[in-house]
């Protein structure tokens, strides 16, 4: 039964070629005890002998995903800037080899790491640009209206903040299309930033009313006990008083 188990691992597939051909070696010599079976001693044994073979087949790992959008996003900046005439052409050969290391790991990744580390790199050759005297980096401005614009797209800021923060934008983006000197550029970018940092949320937050209705009973007056009082002492004097006479009357007739 044992033996029928284990061929049915090797039929199925789905472990490593390893732990399949140790397990194949087992059934052999298992096969091979039953032919010709020594020993109950020695039947056992082999018995525990295919088990273990059994329990250490190891199941192959399907392909490991390694993610590259940020390497592929990055490459395309860097094309970008290696265009440019405003860097020096040792940095812009340095940036042209990193983009070139960075394709090929695009093309045949075998690491998220290798990957994440290919990132670093070019990410750095990208800041080692050095400028030819005279020009204008616009690299901090190209990177803010990035993140502004990403900003703008989403929900929950108040009307006019994110249209001050689309005026912004636009104004970044004329200074970059044609950019007249570094200081324009710097004066921009804190402009940027500044209404990136003026973006208000939107309180979604019910305002509770200041004045709460309070229900008001009026308590019904108290009787004035004082009157009441008063007119019940005059009728018992009343009474009184006719008891006397009556009395007198009953008594001058005797």
């Amino acid at each position: 039964a044992l033996i029928a188990e284990a061929n049915t691992y090797v039929e199925n597939g789905g472990y490593t070629a390893d732990s399949i051909e140790a397990l194949k070696a087992a059934i052999a010599a298992a096969e091979a005890v039953v032919a010709a079976p020594e020993s109950q001693d020695q039947v056992d044994a082999q018995v525990l002998a295919l088990q273990a073979a059994i329990d250490a087949l190891e199941k192959e790992q399907g392909p490991v995903e390694i993610d590259t959008t940020a390497l592929e996003a990055l490459i395309a900046d860097a094309k970008e800037y290696a265009e440019k005439d405003i860097y020096t052409e040792e940095s812009v050969a340095a940036l042209k080899d990193a983009i070139a290391a960075a394709e090929a790991v695009v093309a045949a990744p075998e690491s998220q790491d290798q990957v994440d580390d290919q990132v670093v790199a070019l990410q750095t050759a990208i800041d080692n640009l050095v400028l030819v005297p005279g020009a204008v980096d616009t690299r901090e401005l190209e990177k803010l209206v990035a993140e502004a614009k990403e900003l703008v797209e989403k929900d929950g800021y108040t009307e006019e903040s994110v249209a001050a923060l689309k005026d912004a934008i636009a104004a970044a983006e004329a200074v970059l299309a044609a950019p007249e000197s570094q200081e324009k550029v710097d004066e921009q970018l804190k402009a940027l930033q500044a209404a990136i940092d003026g973006l208000k949320e939107v309180d979604d937050t019910p305002v509770e009313s200041t004045t709460t209705e309070q229900a008001t009973t009026e308590k019904p007056e108290a009787p004035q006990t004082g009157e009441a009082s008063t007119a019940v002492a005059l009728m018992v004097v009343a009474i009184m008083a006719a008891g006397v006479v009556i009395f007198a009357r009953k008594k001058a007739t005797k």
